[in-house]
C-alpha cells in the first residue's frame, strides 16, 4: 500500500531539504514516513519528556540532529522552525529533515514561511481505488469502507464502529482543540448537512438558514472541514483565455475526501444500501474525481475542476496536466448509452483538443471513449 506516495516521497526528498507530509488524521503519515525514511531517527514530539526537552532547551535540543530526523508533531514546539531553518542554511543537503503535519492549519502555514525554497508538501489521502484492487471489492463496498489504511490492513469487519471512533475523535481533538469550537453537536450536524449536500454547488446562504447560524460561522467551519481534509471544494473550470459565452461563473461543488466518512454522515451502513440511496450518482462522481485528485500527489492543490455552461450542459471532472487536457463524465448506470456523450461533445466544442471519456459502471467501473475502450485509469 501506499507505493505511489512512496515515490512521489523519494522524489521530493532528493530535491529538497525538508518534506512536510500533510494530510487528515490516522491517514498513515506515521508510518509511510518510517517506512521511506527509515535511516533517520524518529521523534514524536507529542512525548511528554521529549516535548519538554525541545521545549526547554531547542538550541541544545536540535544540535543531536544535526544530520537529519523525522520530526512528528512538531506544532507542539514550533519553536524548532527557527534551528531548523539554521541548520538547512547551514548545509544545504537533501532529504535531511522530515516533518510530520498536524491538523493545525496555522501551523502547516508556517513550516513553508519559515522554510520557504526548503520544503516541499505531499498531502497524504486515504487509500485509493487502485491501491485497494488486491481486496477485490465492488464500487459501493469502496465507498463503504474508504480508504483509511487501518480499515484495510487489519480487515477490520465493524466499518461503522470504525468511523464513529474517528469522527468522534476528530470533533474532538481537532475542531474543539485546535479551532475553539465548543458546540460539538452542531458541527456534526453542519457535517452531516454538507454530506447531503455532496456533488451540489456550495451555498453558504442555504446552509445558514438550515442549520440556524450566521454565514461567518458556515463559511468558518467549511473553512475548518477543508484544511482538516474532511471534505474537499471542486471549483469551476475556467478557461485561460476569455470567452464569456461559454463560460458560467458557478460556485464550488462540495465533496468529501474519504466516502467512508460521507456514508457513516449519511447513516448508511451496507454496501446495497448504496443501490437505492438518493445519492447514488454523487456517491460514484464522489470517488471517481477522488481518484483523479490522488493520482496528482505532487500538484497539491490538483487541476482538477468541474464545467457547466450556460444551457446545463455539465462535465463531472476536468483534469489539466500541463498542456494535456481530460474531461470525465461519470454516471452510475451499468449501460453505456450514446447520450451519455452528449456533455462531453459541448465541452470538446470549448476545448476541441480535450480528451474526453465516459465513467459508468455499477460493481465496477469502466471507462470509455467514443472511439474505443480504454484501460481503467480507476
Amino acid at each position: 500500500m501506499y507505493e505511489r506516495q512512496k515515490e512521489s516521497l523519494r522524489c521530493l526528498a532528493r530535491s529538497y531539504p525538508a518534506v512536510l507530509i500533510a494530510g487528515p488524521q490516522q491517514v498513515g503519515k506515521t508510518t509511510i514516513a518510517k517506512e521511506v525514511f527509515g535511516y533517520l531517527p524518529y521523534i514524536s514530539l507529542a512525548d511528554a519528556f521529549v516535548w519538554d526537552q525541545a521545549r526547554l532547551d531547542p538550541k541544545s535540543f536540535f544540535t543531536h540532529y544535526d544530520d537529519g530526523a523525522i520530526f512528528d508533531d512538531i506544532q507542539h514546539v514550533s519553536e524548532l522552525l527557527t534551528y531548523l531553518q539554521v541548520a538547512i542554511d547551514a548545509k544545504h543537503q537533501n532529504g535531511r529533515f522530515v516533518l510530520i503535519g498536524s491538523q493545525n492549519f496555522e501551523m502547516n502555514e508556517q513550516i513553508p514561511e519559515y522554510l520557504a525554497g526548503h520544503v516541499d508538501i505531499l498531502t497524504l489521502l486515504p487509500l485509493s481505488i487502485a491501491e485497494l484492487q488486491s481486496e477485490k471489492m465492488t464500487i459501493p463496498e469502496l465507498i463503504i469502507s474508504g480508504g483509511y489504511p487501518r480499515l484495510h490492513t487489519e480487515k477490520r469487519e465493524n466499518v461503522w464502529k470504525f468511523y464513529s471512533l474517528y469522527i468522534q475523535k476528530y470533533l474532538e481533538q481537532n475542531v474543539r482543540q485546535y479551532h475553539n469550537v465548543d458546540n460539538l453537536d452542531l458541527f456534526l450536524d453542519f457535517m452531516r448537512l454538507c454530506a447531503k449536500h455532496v456533488g451540489q454547488s456550495l451555498d453558504i446562504v442555504n446552509l445558514s438558514h438550515d442549520l440556524g447560524v450566521d454565514m461567518a460561522t458556515v463559511q468558518k467551519w467549511i473553512f475548518i472541514l477543508t484544511t482538516s481534509h474532511i471534505i474537499f471544494l471542486l471549483q469551476p473550470y475556467r478557461p485561460y483565455y476569455c470567452n464569456f459565452n461559454n463560460f458560467v461563473d458557478l460556485p464550488p461543488k462540495i465533496y468529501f475526501c474519504d466516502t467512508g466518512i460521507l456514508s457513516h454522515l449519511l447513516n448508511i451502513k451496507l454496501a446495497k444500501e448504496i443501490e437505492t440511496h438518493f445519492a447514488k450518482d454523487k456517491f460514484y462522481k464522489n470517488i471517481a474525481i477522488l481518484e483523479e485528485i490522488k493520482g496528482r500527489q505532487l500538484d497539491m492543490p490538483p487541476n482538477v475542476y468541474f464545467w457547466q455552461d450556460q444551457a446545463g450542459h455539465e462535465v463531472d471532472c476536468v483534469s489539466r496536466r500541463g498542456s494535456q487536457l481530460q474531461a470525465f463524465k461519470i454516471e452510475a448506470k451499468a449501460t453505456m448509452q450514446k447520450e451519455m456523450f452528449q456533455d462531453l461533445d459541448c465541452f470538446q466544442v470549448l476545448e476541441p483538443s480535450v480528451n474526453g471519456c465516459l465513467i459508468y459502471g455499477d460493481d465496477t467501473f469502466t471507462v470509455f471513449s467514443k472511439t474505443e475502450a480504454v484501460c481503467p485509469v480507476f
